[in-house]
């Protein structure tokens, strides 16, 4: 009636965590950081010129247009001045005041070809930070969104490994033995319940299997067979006469080696 051994269980797993799935996850945090604030230093200088001004645009612009238009007004131009000869009036006001209208229409082709290139260049800018900036709100959303997935893992794990410690360390507790109290607590119950249900062979038996289970068998199997043996004698108190000296038991009485002698004496 001593101490078994314990069994040897192995360790509690412990929750994989990949390097590469952390590291990946700091970066897509760092990434849609720096889009939402147009932070474009390091790898990121390139988009710079995304969403600048370019001061080339109108420069350029200018350039296309008098390439485009000027050989067309020229050409005009001399048209107007050989119909304009032929019908000698070339040098009148009214033809000065022709020739300056046609260049202030050539100059206003030129700034609105110009302005046009512009405004364009600053819608492609504008867009191109709202673009960017959109980009690092879903980087910064799905870097969220894996790092509470990932969170949730580990709770959930950490839930069942709390479970899986638990039930090791039970495991690993030695098996208690009722001893001498146990086999004299269940002794007495089962003798109980024996009496109530079979009278005095009942409470022979009973008693006997009773108080081997509660010495041999786990710490708390006597108390146990004690209350249940209580619990049925109460609805049969010819079964408390088991426990008393002298009964008509016979030799039920003496189960535990105390007989008559009065030395094991629950009822007076």
């Amino acid at each position: 009636m001593g101490k078994s051994k314990a069994p040897s269980l192995p360790n509690a797993p412990e929750f994989f965590s990949d390097q590469r799935f952390q590291g990946g996850t700091d970066d897509l945090f760092d990434l849609g950081g720096k889009l939402t604030n147009f932070d474009f230093s390091g790898g990121l200088s390139p988009l710079q010129d995304t969403i600048n001004l370019d001061p080339e645009v109108s420069k350029l612009a200018l350039q296309f247009a008098q390439g485009s238009l000027t050989p067309a007004f020229n050409r005009q131009r001399q048209d107007s001045v050989n119909q304009l000869a032929n019908l000698g009036a070339l040098e009148s006001s009214t033809t000065s005041n022709a020739f300056a209208q046609q260049d202030e229409n050539l100059n206003s082709q030129f700034q609105s070809i110009v302005a046009g290139a512009s405004l364009d260049d600053r819608s492609r800018a504008l867009n191109n930070r709202i673009g960017l900036f959109g980009t690092g709100l879903n980087t910064l959303g799905g870097a969220t969104e894996f790092a509470g997935q990932n969170q949730q893992q580990r709770n959930n794990f950490n839930i069942q490994n709390f479970e899986n410690i638990i039930a090791k360390a039970l495991g690993e507790q030695k098996s208690q033995r009722g001893g001498f109290m146990g086999a004299l607590s269940g002794g007495v119950g089962g003798g109980l319940s024996g009496a109530a249900i079979g009278g005095p062979i009942g409470g022979i038996i009973g008693g006997v299997g009773g108080a081997f289970a509660g010495g041999f068998g786990d710490a708390g199997n006597g108390g146990s067979f004690l209350n249940s043996g209580v619990s049925s004698a109460a609805s049969n108190p010819e079964a408390f006469k088991f426990l008393k000296p002298g009964s008509t038991a016979g030799a039920g009485n003496n189960f535990l080696g105390f007989g008559n002698r009065g030395q094991f004496n629950f009822l007076n």
